[in-house]
């Protein structure tokens, strides 16, 4: 295994590591990693670095490295939003991960932020072909508002009633437009001054994904229990649309949305491993 600091982009504005396996050889798919929220490229609790040396030992190059403005990265003058720069970001490093190992497929991805920047730039290049989401965008069901309820209601059954009547009745009176907007913020998430799309710009953005042949794997882990709290959710969610069989989906209650445990860590890195390596197996004609 090879680590090597990497300065690459438009403007030699990004910094990262390329972590190349034993020998130099690597398969035909590369993988990239980045930021989750303002953490660096190491990612939380260094679990970047330990992807990309379990990775390097199936014989996976990687290249993990900050966004503009984070970590050793620099602001770039080109004035894009977080959004739109971190889709160029990751490009720029799909750019440079095909000059320096040949690679021409890609597997994106991370936790929340890092989930959401590799949905966007996994919809604008065809070279992605793996996609994974750890507590990225999540729809609540009715059952999931209930079971986010029954808390409050087993706690403080008399105020929990009084708090709900007195919420319900300041939404009547309030004018329908902004009934709405209330309703829409609460079921979003804000990422950077980014909302999360609606259910079915969501469900239409993954559609096209996996009709591309995309592979995607998505994990909601107890953090974000008040937006997924069962097993069963995914489907729930999306039972109308083809592609809710072929999302891989994990709900995982022993694991935060940092993966603080050691064994939330060899979790993801086994089964990550093992996702990542069956994409690398796959014909390349397949994925496009």
């Amino acid at each position: 295994m090879s680590d090597i600091l990497v300065v690459f982009g438009a403007e030699r504005h990004l910094v990262g590591t390329l972590t190349l396996p034993e020998g130099g050889e690597t398969q035909q798919v590369g993988v990239l990693l980045h930021n989750a929220g303002v953490i660096s490229r190491m990612g939380p609790h260094r679990l970047n670095v330990k992807l990309a040396r379990e990775l390097s030992r199936r014989g996976i190059a990687t290249l993990r490295f900050d966004l503009s403005g984070q970590g050793d990265s620099r602001v770039t003058a080109q004035g894009k939003t977080f959004e739109e720069q971190a889709v160029m970001d990751l490009r720029a490093a799909m750019d440079h991960m095909e000059r320096i190992c040949n690679v021409k497929r890609f597997v994106v991805g991370g936790i929340c932020s890092g989930a959401h920047n590799g949905m966007a730039v996994a919809e604008s290049d065809p070279r992605v072909v793996g996609l994974w989401m750890m507590d990225g965008y999540a729809y609540p069901t009715v059952k999931a508002l209930w079971r986010r309820r029954i808390p409050q209601i087993t706690r403080k059954p008399l105020t929990t009633l009084l708090h709900w009547s007195a919420r319900a009745l300041r939404l009547a009176l309030a004018p329908l437009q902004k009934s709405l907007r209330i309703a829409d913020e609460r079921n979003s998430t804000l990422d950077m001054g980014r909302a999360a799309p609606d259910k079915a710009a969501f469900a239409a953005s993954l559609e096209t994904l996996v009709d591309r042949g995309v592979e995607v794997f998505v994990i909601y882990t107890s953090s974000v229990w008040w937006t997924y709290n069962y097993a069963g959710q995914w489907r729930d969610s999306f039972k109308e649309h083809a592609f809710v069989d072929q999302v891989r989906c994990e709900h995982l209650l022993d694991m935060d949305h940092t993966a603080t445990r050691l064994s939330s860590q060899q979790w993801l890195m086994s089964h990550l491993g093992d996702w990542a390596e069956s994409i690398c197996d796959r014909p390349e004609h397949t994925t496009w």
